[in-house]
């Protein structure tokens, strides 16, 4: 019954990623959604990585997300404040990236050149929004920041391990 429930939400989770997706897929600077750690890291050999999300209590079915950062990274000619870029079981699944909000202009604007006009988002946090065959990217104005998101399938497929492996936790502790 668990992988039935896991199996349906991951097929639910596939649709809806691909009735909203775009034609094109998503590459920022040689980054493709996808991509192993080993061809992010030749693309930017400067990275650090280093597991971010492991839980020993976490069975096999749950991976550890592994973060990395790029020092001195750049998009639009501006450099990012912080970056991280999230591995789900060894594929670029997420990305977010933080530039000072007086850049946020100038990189919106190059987004839009690059990936044509976005949707705009209402909200708590208001920004725009370009969806992908592979992903959805998102730049928001948060404080003062200006951040870009960039999510996709597998990351809310470890998402929907996570949560189901949670249930059955909590089941067991009735």
């Amino acid at each position: 019954m668990k992988a039935v429930n896991l199996t349906i939400a991951l097929i639910v989770a596939q649709a809806s990623w691909a009735a909203w997706a775009g034609p094109d897929k998503l590459e920022i600077k040689g980054l493709q959604i996808g991509m192993s750690e080993a061809e992010f890291k030749k693309v930017n050999p400067k990275a650090k990585c280093s597991f971010s999300v492991r839980d020993k209590a976490w069975d096999s079915s749950i991976s550890p997300v592994r973060t990395c950062s790029v020092p001195s990274f750049t998009v639009a000619a501006k450099e990012a404040k912080d970056t991280r870029f999230l591995f789900y079981e060894d594929k670029l699944g997420a990305l977010n990236i933080g530039f000072h909000d007086f850049y946020g202009k100038d990189v919106q604007q190059a987004l839009s050149d690059k990936y044509g006009s976005p949707a705009t988002e209402s909200g708590k946090y208001p920004g725009v929004s370009w969806r992908f065959a592979d992903s959805r990217m998102r730049f928001h104005f948060l404080g003062s920041s200006a951040v870009l998101f960039v999510e996709s399938p597998l990351q809310d497929a470890w998402d929907l391990k996570l949560t189901e492996f949670e249930r059955r936790n909590a089941k067991k502790d009735l």
